[in-house]
């Protein structure tokens, strides 16, 4: 394991994890979800390595051990920025060798876009209960909170309550209330800059979407509706796409008890591909 921080393309700080074996078939980019960070992925990742899968995880700007405004970001579209500079690195390290993204809830949201905007970089995309919609929090006079909210403080700060609902394990949930690099709270621009401006600009653009796809869901997931994942696959323009709902599974199907189901679905469908 290689742990260390690079410059993004604007110059702020990102904490990279690199879990690189010798000859690899292929490398894993992993892109984590709101308010996390990416070493809460070390299970998953001793799984694709011993399948000699080479990974690749940071902390979202703003996130974990990575630099700016905690739970802050100016725009949407310097995650997927941040994104490509992390594939980068990870294609010069591994030249000829193909390359993944597997992104999960708002990374899955981060994946989507720039398999819209740079898709052709990368051999495919895994998207685990990716935020493609904007959810119930966020529609109506809600909508019209955030934005208005966003215009003149924002700043503002929105406690963080999805812990109860990432999964049907209470040790990830304890797990989770309890970790200090687990954000408490997230503030309104980085909610308008994802669940509104972001999401509104991906579903006027998933027609462009033309990547190898694995979509995973979880049946029972409270913070994304599974649903969004079925929309999601009729309306990109992929020719190889595949969706699984998991029955049972709640919003972190890599945090389930199930999750060895899960990893090795990825496992085959990348290998299928390689």
């Amino acid at each position: 394991m290689n742990k260390s921080i690079i410059d993004s393309y604007d110059k702020t700080n990102i904490y990279l994890v690199k879990n690189n074996i010798e000859n690899p078939k292929a490398v894993v980019v992993i892109v984590h979800g709101l308010a996390e960070y990416c070493e809460r992925y070390n299970y998953l990742v001793e799984s694709l390595n011993e399948d000699r899968l080479s990974t690749y995880r940071f902390d979202l700007r703003g996130h974990g051990k990575s630099g700016s405004i905690k739970g802050w970001v100016e725009d949407y579209n310097a995650y997927v920025k941040d994104l490509d500079v992390i594939v980068d690195i990870a294609k010069k390290d591994n030249p000829e060798k193909p390359i993944f993204i597997l992104g999960h809830s708002m990374g899955g949201f981060i994946t989507s876009i720039y398999g819209i905007k740079f898709g052709k970089k990368v051999s495919g995309t895994i998207l685990s209960a990716a935020a493609l919609e904007t959810p119930k929090e966020a529609k109506g006079i809600k909508r019209l909170f955030i934005k208005f909210v966003n215009k003149i403080s924002p700043k503002f700060k929105m406690k963080n309550n999805l812990g109860n609902l990432l999964s049907r394990d209470n040790k990830v949930v304890d797990k989770y209330n309890k970790d200090p690099l687990v954000l408490k709270k997230v503030t309104i621009k980085l909610y308008y800059e994802f669940l509104i401006k972001g999401v509104d600009w991906l579903k006027k653009n998933l027609y462009k979407f033309n990547v190898d796809c694995l979509i995973l869901h979880g049946e029972e997931d409270r913070i994304v509706d599974y649903k969004s994942s079925l929309n999601f696959e009729k309306e990109i323009s992929s020719k190889d796409k595949k969706t699984i709902i998991y029955e049972n599974l709640f919003h972190e199907i890599f945090n389930e008890k199930e999750k060895d189901i899960v990893i090795n679905d990825v496992k085959k469908w990348i290998n299928n591909r390689i």
